[in-house]
């Protein structure tokens, strides 16, 4: 028995009322796959990261692990360094049933131009595996042996690391898209700056 018209356009009115929830995979099939441009997701990143050189916390530890950094340099005769930094790929978590890469790829190499372009940090180019972010985190050398992040010699540990995430949610016909950036100081395992900016689309 087929279900009326009428019954099937009141149920569609009624989702119109539904809570807020994650955009299914489905939409990719619907046409209502991901609606922010690549130029959009830069300027959000660009908004963070300014926010990042203004914040007295990030300020702090960056101009500590600089003074450290000169001074080695000094006592080897050496032109110092500036602070290393490493940036994972962003993760896609829009569902919207593409990888990282198709998604969030273009964003994580954004990020690293305006981590150069800031002239504050040396960047890690290669995408650290998570295999040796663990193993940074854990202060292990390759050969697995215990010791200090600024003895993890081929892998050039950074002092810096900075990961993230981009979201959306659907309410209604509005889409909300968040990207969250964390900075962990990777001396001491802890996340000292966070950062969130939104973007709304219909």
């Amino acid at each position: 028995m087929k279900t009326p018209r009428f019954l099937l356009l009141a149920a569609l009115a009624l989702c119109g009322g539904c809570a807020t929830t994650y955009v299914s995979n489905e939409d990719v099939f619907l046409g209502e796959a991901d609606k922010l441009t690549q130029s959009e997701k830069k300027t959000m990143a660009s908004e963070a990261l300014e926010q990042l050189q203004n914040d007295p916390t990030f300020t702090r530890v960056y101009n500590k692990k600089k003074a450290a950094l000169e001074k080695k340099a000094a006592e080897k005769g050496e032109e110092p360094e500036l602070p290393l930094i490493a940036s994972s790929p962003i993760k896609n978590l829009m569902r919207d049933g593409f990888s990282d890469s198709r998604a969030t790829g273009q964003l994580s190499r954004d990020i690293q131009t305006l981590l150069r372009q800031t002239g504050l940090f040396d960047v890690v180019d290669k995408l650290v595996t998570p295999d040796i972010l663990d193993q940074l985190m854990k202060g292990e050398n390759e050969e697995g042996e215990s010791g200090g992040l600024d003895n993890f010699g081929s892998y050039h540990a950074p002092d810096l690391w900075l990961t993230g995430e981009l979201r959306r949610e659907k309410d209604g016909r509005i889409y909300t898209y968040t990207l969250n950036l964390e900075l962990t100081d990777t001396a001491t395992k802890r996340v000292f700056w966070s950062n969130t900016v939104e973007r709304r689309k219909k």
